[in-house]
């Protein structure tokens, strides 16, 4: 009892925990080995000795309150920069993800490449049923097949039909042929027909009933006459002995055989031999799939920079995203410090409630809000273009006093904006004078379509976020969706900054004689790049991968077509390495893909270094202001 009092209940939980880490470690340990994951069993060792000797050493007891952190760092952010520094140096892409013996299995047996000639080994076949099942309903209920090749080799199990998925690892219940090892063996099923029960009693090495099942006389073949030739009992490293008649079937055997001495593969279709080029198997120029996955070093990071028909699409995907991000930033810059300095008048009544209604853009879920997004823009039936038709205006202009009453409205509300915007003029409210002017300018131009002589806008059918529309309507779209959505962003940072702003320096620039446009422009704005700079810059990263609203909104169409690789017109570069990844298509090319992401990488970071040594100088310049 002292000895565990000694100690305490900590050391003892430590010590269950590092056993329960240990006994997980130790059961993994033959299962990596098998899969051959050198790299990923030294790891998993390594980290755990580690871990027992910082939990277990007293001089490394200060590391226990970093472990935890460094792990979930290894594991969240090392290990996948890791893996995708190893999978661009590779070739791995559809057809190309599994090792060279697991490639060589597959080409060489299952059922994915095999052939049927006119010279190919015609077998006995003897068909086997319960007695019990006198006319079963489904033809291949308990049956079973055996075959005998013409040296002798027996193979016993259940048909299944052409079909049917073949299995990529067939099994019998038995027999081994000759001379077969023990790897072969176990493939077949290493069991005598005596072991299944058979009964041969006339000796012809045929037997009559194995187990419980009989051999089917002619009579009784009839009740499956109609699957007959569809039957297929698969031989492992045989092929398929395929039914031809009631005791005979055909032996398709495999097409390719392997040479390891020459690394070759041998067409016995073609009589040909299929060297290995690259990852797969070359036959006359003919790659066969499946390949392997193979080191290839820095040749997709040369393809991306020196294939013409990669590197346009890269480098014009690039512009775009550049024009992207600069415009939605600035977009969200504008908006976001006109309505902070719009609200910052405190004789402004009710302030809080439209600060309020101004966040909702930014704290709704941009999923869903994408999704809004693209039902309001859709070509035919968006509520955007079907305002833009103008239609209800023409049915109000066929009407009388309607007409007449709308009129009054809308001229009682342009001479109210009008009003407010002289108002808000003689007191320096810039933003709010414009935005009552063009208020005003919206309703004189709908007063223009009630009165006027016609409806130019009718049939407009934008085709915003249409698959084959046009690239202009698709690209305005995004920027305008992914503007409205984040500007509350900036609203509430500016309107943020604006309140650490000392309001003596403004009175003072004032009393100097300043107009309030250089007040703002001279003073308030260089001291409000110092607070945001550094956030404009996160913004435009974030901007810069912004795959959701790209992959919602218009799936990075209108496609461009032409190219080595897939892409759209509103394709950004994140969204780029998607479509290599996934919407390829000629399957995912997922190297490609991982060597882009490096390009991304260094680019962000090369405009980020930029710009905050631009906020460097900000601060150099106005910090001590």
């Amino acid at each position: 009892m002292s000895f565990f009092r000694r100690y305490g209940p900590g050391w003892w939980i430590r010590l269950f925990g590092l056993a329960l880490l240990d006994g997980i470690v130790v059961a993994l340990i033959p299962s990596l080995v098998d899969r051959g994951a050198t790299v990923a069993l030294i790891s998993i060792v390594v980290g755990t000795l580690g871990i027992n000797y910082v939990f277990l050493s007293a001089r490394a007891m200060p590391f226990r309150w970093l472990v935890p952190g460094m792990v979930f760092l290894v594991l969240m952010m090392l290990w996948p920069i890791i893996f995708t520094v190893w999978v661009a140096l590779t070739n791995w892409s559809t057809g190309n993800f599994i090792t060279k013996d697991q490639a060589i299995d597959r080409l060489t047996q299952g059922g994915a490449y095999l052939i049927e000639t006119e010279e190919a080994q015609v077998v006995e076949l003897y068909l086997y049923r319960d007695p019990a099942l006198s006319t079963p309903a489904d033809p291949l209920a308990d049956l079973k097949v055996l075959v005998r090749t013409e040296a002798g080799d027996l193979f016993y199990g259940s048909p299944r039909l052409r079909t049917s998925a073949t299995p990529e690892e067939p099994t019998l219940d038995c027999c081994t042929p000759a001379g077969a090892d023990e790897e072969t063996a176990a493939r077949y099923g290493a069991v005598a027909l005596t072991e299944l029960g058979a009964v041969d009693d006339d000796g012809d090495g045929i037997p009559e009933t194995v187990g419980g099942y009989a051999k089917l006389r002619l009579l009784d073949i009839g009740t499956i006459s109609g699957v007959l030739d569809q039957l297929v009992l698969d031989v492992p490293g045989r092929g398929q002995a395929r039914a031809r008649t009631f005791s005979s079937a055909v032996l398709a055997e495999q097409r390719f055989v392997y040479d390891e001495a020459t690394d070759t593969l041998y067409d016995r279709l073609n009589e040909t031999t299929c060297a290995a080029q690259e990852g797969n198997f070359v036959c006359d120029g003919a790659r066969l799939d499946p390949g392997w996955r193979e080191f290839q070093g820095v040749e997709n990071f040369a393809d991306i920079a020196t294939d013409e028909r990669i590197r346009t699409p890269f480098l014009r995907i690039f512009v775009w995203n550049v024009i992207f991000a600069v415009s939605v930033v600035l977009l969200q810059l504008v908006l976001g410090l006109g309505l902070a300095l719009t609200f910052e008048d405190r004789r402004m009544k009710g302030r809080g409630f439209y600060r309020s209604l101004l966040l909702i853009p930014w704290a709704a879920p941009g999923f869903i809000v994408i999704l809004v997004w693209r039902g309001l823009l859709n070509p035919t039936y968006g509520p955007v273009n079907n305002l833009l038709e103008a239609s209800w205006l023409a049915q109000l202009s066929n009407s009388t006093w309607p007409k007449w009453l709308v009129t009054v409205f809308l001229v009682a509300c342009a001479a109210a904006l009008l009003w407010m915007a002289a108002g808000m003029l003689r007191r320096r409210r810039w933003f709010a004078s414009i935005l009552g002017v063009a208020g005003a300018a919206v309703i004189a131009w709908f007063l223009y379509k009630i009165l006027g002589p016609g409806f130019g806008l009718r049939e407009v059918r934008i085709p915003w976020v249409q698959p084959t529309g046009n690239w202009f309507w698709s690209k305005l779209a995004v920027i305008l969706v992914t503007m409205w959505q984040g500007f509350p962003y900036f609203f509430l940072i500016c309107t943020g900054a604006l309140q650490a702003i000392p309001t003596d320096m403004k009175e003072a620039a004032r009393v100097d004689g300043a107009s309030p446009f250089q007040v703002f422009w001279k003073v308030t704005f260089p001291l409000l790049m110092v607070g945001i700079a550094p956030l404009i810059i996160a913004s435009f990263a974030f901007n810069f991968n912004a795959f959701v609203n790209i992959f919602l909104l218009t799936a990075g169409g209108p496609p461009v077509s032409g190219y080595g690789v897939p892409f759209g017109e509103t394709d950004i570069l994140i969204s780029f390495v998607f479509d290599l990844a996934v919407e390829s298509g000629r399957g995912g090319q997922y190297a490609l893909a991982a060597a882009a992401t490096f390009f991304i990488f260094f680019i962000v970071a090369t405009i980020s270094a930029i710009s905050f040594r631009f906020t460097k100088r900000l601060e150099e310049i106005y910090g001590s202001l």
